[in-house]
């Protein structure tokens, strides 16, 4: 009997020594809860004591996003705003529209009862406006009168051609109570907007426009190409022979490259394509 109280006062000890280690556990971890909320309240109060940052803005951005472009702003009374096509251009803001014509009442979305209207905007704080002249037309088109041209021009999406900030833009402009178009060229520079310069095969000077389509004795064509490095306007026009109309066309080609100033007649290149198309 004695022996067996000894091994139960083992027993009752080591379920003693239980506790003891379960409250070291227990100790420990909440001395890392501690440690962890203080370290938690440490950085909450940094971040609450830091000054906030400020944006520093360029002054410029800001002035510019202030002045945003506005181009209905910048069309003359008669326009019809609805008929607005603008495009921005490295010297400014080009842009095409249809405006009121005298003694007329415009069309539906201003396609007809219309004249075409065109106006560059150049950059910088007080833009200057430049309106082009389609009476000037008159010279390059013959038998077309300009008071004829209607609806708004149809600027090219991209440039005919470009170096830095000058460009030529092409643009086509309607008639009415005619199914030919006719195909102009503007010359725009930070100096302003006018039409480009022709040197016609003829040796006359003139703006370059050139009314395209069929008539009952001729026909035009005019297409763009790259040649020996420049860009060729290449102008086709056929002929019909009034007593032998069977035969078709006999074509006569010329071709204009632009020299950075004025569109330019190279004889020579036109005598190979005329031969090509004969």
């Amino acid at each position: 009997m004695a022996k067996r109280r000894k091994k139960s006062t083992r027993t009752r000890r080591k379920k003693r020594g239980f506790p003891l280690l379960q409250w070291i556990v227990v100790a420990l971890v909440a001395i890392l809860a501690y440690k962890g909320v203080d370290y938690l309240l440490s950085q909450l109060s940094q971040t609450k004591d830091k000054p906030a940052e400020k944006s520093h803005q360029d002054p410029s951005q800001k002035t510019a996003a202030s002045q945003a472009f506005e181009p209905e702003k910048q069309l003359p009374k008669e326009a019809l705003q609805e008929t607005l096509q603008s495009i921005n251009l490295d010297s400014g803001h080009l842009l095409s529209f249809a405006q009121k014509k005298a003694g007329h009442q415009p069309g539906p979305q201003g396609l007809t009862g219309t004249a075409p209207g065109l106006v560059w905007t150049g950059t910088g704080s007080n833009p200057q406006n430049q309106a082009l002249d389609f009476g000037q037309l008159d010279t390059s088109l013959v038998g077309i009168k300009p008071s004829q041209l209607e609806g708004p021009p149809q600027l090219e999406a991209q440039a005919f051609w470009q170096e830095g900030s000058k460009e030529v833009r092409g643009m086509k402009l309607f008639l009415d109570k005619d199914n030919r178009q006719v195909e102009a060229y503007a010359f725009i520079t930070p100096q302003g907007l006018q039409w480009a310069k022709l040197k016609h095969a003829s040796g006359k000077n003139m703006p370059a426009a050139f009314a395209l389509g069929t008539t009952e004795r001729y026909s035009y064509l005019l297409k763009s190409r790259l040649y020996q490095g420049k860009k060729y306007l290449i102008l086709e026009i056929g002929q019909l022979d009034e007593l032998e109309p069977y035969k078709g066309y006999v074509w006569t080609v010329q071709a204009y490259y632009f020299d950075g100033q004025a569109f330019i007649y190279d004889p020579q290149y036109s005598k190979e394509l005329t031969k090509q198309k004969s």
